[in-house]
């Protein structure tokens, strides 16, 4: 899980555009749910 919620702040820092990261957060509770 650690790695997960680096990838989030990472893709935070990253990402700032809205649009950007509701697609991404769509995509990051899909890894969740695989995890």
């Amino acid at each position: 899980m650690s790695d997960i919620k680096s990838y989030i702040s990472n893709q935070k820092n990253i990402i700032q555009h809205d649009d950007f990261l509701e697609e991404d957060w769509t995509l990051l509770f899909a890894l969740i749910m695989v995890l």
